[in-house]
């Protein structure tokens, strides 16, 4: 059984969680179209997790969205498995989106 952490970023950081590409499937989820574990793959895509309470753009409403992030960046710290840390500044820089004090 795997262990789960309960995790809370703080200050500007995001808690994001990387995407795969998978099976193809229907909106009842049953797989229609097989991948092979090769063609299985993470991308740039991340699911937002949670937020710190400094963040600036990044919502709680955000909290279950989908949207790009970088490869690997120094602000970014794997946490757990597939979850992600990374400074709010880091994750908008990913879409050429950026905000000045």
């Amino acid at each position: 059984m795997e262990k789960k952490m309960n995790i809370t970023p703080m200050g500007d950081r995001v808690l994001i969680r990387k995407c795969f590409t998978d099976h193809v499937r229907d909106e009842s989820g049953k797989v229609v179209i097989f991948m092979t574990d090769n063609a299985v793959e993470t991308t740039n895509w991340v699911e937002i997790i949670a937020v710190g309470p400094k963040c600036r753009i990044c919502r709680k409403e955000h909290i279950g969205t989908k949207t790009i992030a970088p490869e690997i960046h120094n602000d970014m710290v794997r946490v757990q498995d597939n979850d992600f840390i990374i400074k709010e500044m880091a994750l908008l820089e990913a879409h050429g989106a950026v905000y000045h004090d």
